[in-house]
């Protein structure tokens, strides 16, 4: 495959995909209410005070098995990330 071909490939894989977060908030394997319950967690407004820090909620998902980064929830709570890029959310 030649190197524009590989990089059309990417393009296109990369129009489609969900961020990990978005993975997890979208995989029938988390049950609905967890994935209700971390949406709601995540359109918390910045300024209100009981919002849980990204950091914590990265941590949480890490102590259930998910590889999320800090910074994952963070693009994702401010909506630049993959989901948002492509119209996916």
């Amino acid at each position: 495959m030649s190197l524009s071909d590989k990089l059309k490939n990417a393009s296109k894989s990369s129009q489609t995909a969900l961020c990990k977060l978005g993975i997890v908030l979208q995989s029938t394997s988390v049950p609905v209410e967890d994935r209700n319950y971390l949406k709601s967690v995540l359109e918390v407004e910045e300024s209100t005070p009981d919002r849980i820090p990204n950091s914590q909620i990265g941590r949480i998902l890490r102590e259930e098995g998910y590889d999320i980064s800090n910074s994952a929830v963070d693009r994702h709570r401010r909506k630049d990330c993959s989901c948002f890029r492509w119209g996916k959310k």
